[in-house]
């Protein structure tokens, strides 16, 4: 009984901390300047693969076309391990950093912050996904949004198709289909 009970408590205390970080970063003042992504987050978030996980910070909320855009990456994961971590971002985005880095774990397993600079090249939501190389497809790799330009960003999703309301009130979205 002790151990579930010391176990809960520690998971609590854990999900706090996350939780008081994502609040701290997302609280940070829009107008002020900073001279760097390291002392005023804009974002944190931590995603997990099989046996990693990245936390990132961005250098602004939202990236503007043709400014350079950062994001620097600090990996957790096995203690004095090391692999290649590669990165591809999606149509509209261009990476004028390296494509890979290496990435060698400490002895309690953490990674230098690595960083990896972007030119936004369109409007519209972007992601870019980091994964290990060489290892066996089922791991999951890891997505960061980007978000480029200043519209709502529902004015950035797209709709597949024309929504029709239906004689009982509901709606259905309307999809060309092909024949042949």
């Amino acid at each position: 009984m002790k151990n579930i009970l010391l176990l809960l408590t520690t998971s609590v205390l854990l999900l706090a901390c996350q939780q008081s970080k994502v609040t701290q970063a997302n609280n940070v003042d829009e107008h002020s300047s900073t001279a760097s992504a390291v002392e005023t987050p804009i974002a944190v978030a931590v995603k997990a693969g099989n046996s990693l996980k990245v936390e990132h910070r961005l250098s602004s909320e939202r990236a503007k076309i043709g400014v350079p855009y950062e994001i620097e990456l600090d990996f957790t994961g096995p203690a004095d391990s090391s692999f290649t971590a590669e990165f591809s971002a999606t149509p509209g985005l261009s990476l004028t950093s390296n494509t890979t880095a290496a990435i060698q774990m400490d002895n309690i397993g953490k990674s230098e912050t690595k960083k990896i600079v972007l030119l936004p090249q369109q409007e519209g939501i972007h992601f870019v996904t980091i994964y290990r190389a060489g290892v066996n497809q089922q791991e999951k790799p890891t997505a960061i949004k980007v978000i480029v330009g200043d519209k709502d960003i529902k004015e950035y999703l797209q709709t597949l198709g024309t929504i029709v309301e239906q004689e009982d009130g509901s709606k259905v979205i309307s999809m060309k289909a092909d024949e042949g």
